[in-house]
């Protein structure tokens, strides 16, 4: 499970590295929503120590990780990517579950890379890789 985690980590930051690298030489900053309080802390930490792992694959300095906490809640997820979009990030990945991606759809010009395997209603602005 964690090394199937890991290489979706990889591949999604893969393809957000080579959508940038083309067109940029600033900072990317990959905003990352998981859990990181509550029962599912562990895997939220998880999903963190994972995007780490697949950075230093990549190995380039201007990759910014930014992780934030949904407290598994789709009104903290909501509040969670704003603060992210407010920090210039384009590019989200996360949420885990797919209750928390219901909200997603008010973050205009962000692109979230969700972990759920629920493609049904999702808000056109996430794309489902779980």
């Amino acid at each position: 499970m964690k090394k199937i985690l890991i290489l979706k980590i990889v591949i999604l930051l893969n393809i957000v590295f080579l959508c940038f690298k083309a067109f940029s030489d600033d900072a990317i900053k990959i905003g990352l929503l998981v859990p990181l309080s509550g029962k599912n802390e562990a895997l939220g930490k998880s999903i963190i120590k994972a995007s780490l792992l697949a950075i230093n694959k990549i190995n380039d300095e201007r990759i910014m990780v930014i992780p934030k906490d949904t407290k598994n809640n789709p009104y903290s997820a909501l509040l969670a990517a704003q603060e992210l979009k407010n920090k210039g990030v384009k590019i989200i990945i996360g949420p885990v579950f797919n209750k928390n991606i219901k909200n997603l759809h008010k973050i205009e010009g962000v692109t979230f890379l969700s972990f759920t395997n629920k493609i049904i209603e999702n808000p056109k602005n996430v794309i489902a890789g779980g």
